[in-house]
């Protein structure tokens, strides 16, 4: 005989009930079967409070500490290590279910968006998602944007949900032979903000040459030291604090995180020079009309002045403003916003439509720069090869399976927008030191768990999953292959930065065939060199 003891625990009932079921030798795989068909294996509570976990944990966001305070409030007694265990096991047997749902969609034409996102080290999570309802069809981790791994993940998206009426992808050479390999028929068509990205860093590159000018006329860090008066009153005080207040709104742009190349700080800081420059001719005018002269002012534009009339300085912005100017045009007729989670112009606008705006944007960039000449005329060229490029890609209509035209979202933002879903829930259940960690463990699954919130998802599977009978209906194997899609133990490098790996390699080499009797005080200073 061999007894099995297990607890019993539900949310709406049964709570802290300890049974025990009396084994017959011939029949025990039955017997742990029916035991499993309850409480899942390893845990000692049943699907009902695996359910209510992690639905607190994932889409509620509590914490680890204040789900165990809510249980045992509710007479469930129950450890956090469990907690992370029934969590875990909601996110896996969640997937299981949504991928036996997939059909029930019924998306005879659908738009697959696919793209990855990094998180640590060269693994990213892969997703695919369809551009008409925001779904997120199916999700996973690879090593890197390989086409060996993007394609067998292409052939389970086929399986699952057919052929799509085009495949919107990034710019990479990747993707593109994937879908080639696995929809060869299917049309292929570029992200709109992937696309202007790397066209503003072809044509911007000579901002890399006016940042380094501006900084070698050591005037930005002569505006930086530019102090907050002490307390005073009158005019001279007024100025002085204005001074300050100026040299900060000069400055502020390079305090910003770098969104190259849809901002270009150095850019905006002369252009703010510029501005503050024509505000001090008024204020010195003023002044000497009063027969005054106030220090901070005078010195302020002495500095802006060294940038301002510097003729490499303003050589390099009359090239780089023409070339913003133009990129903007660009951006602006492909309805692509600066900052990709915020997607692109919400109101449905035809192909068509930004066919014709673009071909305008380009054919007034191509005018200005064959009557400048010189450099410009260059840059206008690169404009219109790029876009010639592309062109089929960036423009053609997708049409469905009747011939109609359906209205593509032309951006991945849908995916940067899910992304940025699964962090933000990260980070409020965990805290910000461990949102990378938990993004790189589990980013593939959250991902498909975040179709919890989508209206369409609701309609088409959500309603339909009965909880309880769905999750005890999940097999182990399913399980154990959806565990593929976490990582184990996913942690920080030892060094970040890959360049400074080998010198630290052969630095305790060397010191090991340099000190061969008495090593240990110099691999001492050796491992405090790696700031471990």
């Amino acid at each position: 005989m061999k007894t099995y003891r297990r607890r019993v625990s539900g949310i709406s009932g049964i709570s802290n009930i300890r049974f025990t079921l009396k084994a017959c030798p011939l029949h025990r795989n039955a017997d742990r079967s029916i035991v499993n068909a309850i409480i899942p294996a390893g845990s000692n509570f049943d699907y009902h409070i695996m359910i209510a976990v992690g639905i607190l944990r994932f889409l509620m966001d509590y914490q680890r500490s204040e789900i165990q305070i809510l249980m045992e409030s509710r007479g469930i007694p129950i450890s956090t290590g469990e907690i992370s265990f029934l969590s875990e096991e909601f996110l896996l047997r969640f997937y299981c279910i949504h991928r036996k749902r997939l059909g029930d969609l019924k998306m005879r034409d659908y738009i697959l968006h696919l793209d990855g996102t990094g998180e640590s080290g060269d693994e990213i999570v892969f997703m695919a998602k369809d551009g008409i309802t925001g779904i997120t069809i199916d999700a996973t981790i690879m090593p890197s944007e390989n086409s060996d791994f993007i394609t067998p993940f292409l052939k389970s998206v086929k399986i699952s949900m057919g052929i799509p009426a085009a495949v919107l992808r990034d710019m990479g050479r990747a993707i593109r032979n994937a879908v080639s390999e696995v929809f060869p028929d299917t049309l292929q068509i570029i992200c709109h903000y992937h696309f202007i990205r790397d066209l503003g860093r072809d044509v911007f590159g000579s901002y890399g040459d006016l940042r380094a000018t501006m900084v070698s006329t050591k005037a930005l860090a002569a505006i930086s030291s530019t102090a907050m008066p002490e307390n005073g009153s009158g005019i001279i005080y007024a100025e002085k604090l204005w001074s300050s207040i100026a040299a900060e709104y000069i400055l502020y742009p390079r305090t910003i995180p770098s969104r190259f190349p849809f901002v270009l700080p150095y850019l905006v800081v002369l252009e703010r020079c510029m501005e503050v420059k024509d505000m001090l001719n008024h204020i010195i005018a003023c002044n000497a009309s009063r027969l005054m002269k106030v220090d901070a002012i005078l010195d302020l534009n002495s500095d802006i002045e060294h940038i301002t009339k510097d003729k490499a300085v303003m050589g390099k912005y009359s090239i780089l403003s023409r070339t913003w100017a133009w990129f903007e045009e660009v951006r602006k007729a492909l309805r692509v916003a600066r900052d990709l989670s915020s997607g692109s112009s919400q109101e449905p606008v035809s192909i068509e439509t930004m066919g014709k705006d673009l071909n305008q944007s380009l054919q007034a960039i191509m005018d200005e720069g064959a009557f400048t000449g010189g450099e410009l005329e260059r840059i206008s060229i690169m404009f219109r090869d790029r876009i010639e490029d592309h062109r089929v890609e960036l423009l053609s209509p997708v049409l469905d399976h009747e011939g109609k035209q359906i209205h593509a979202v032309r951006h991945n933002g849908i995916e940067e927008i899910g992304h940025r879903w699964s962090r933000m829930h990260i980070r409020r259940r965990t805290g910000r030191s461990q949102t990378t960690r938990e993004m790189t463990r589990y980013g593939a699954l959250t991902a498909v768990l975040s179709n919890m919130e989508n209206t369409h998802y609701i309609e088409s599977i959500l309603s339909k999953i009965d909880f309880l009978r769905d999750f005890t209906s999940v097999t182990k194997e399913e399980v154990n292959e959806a565990r593929k899609l976490i990582r184990p133990n996913p942690c920080k490098p030892t060094i970040p930065n890959d360049r400074e790996r080998k010198p630290a390699l052969e630095g305790m080499v060397k010191i090991l065939e340099i000190h061969e009797d008495a090593p240990e005080m110099y691999l001492e200073s050796w491992v405090k060199s790696l700031n471990i």
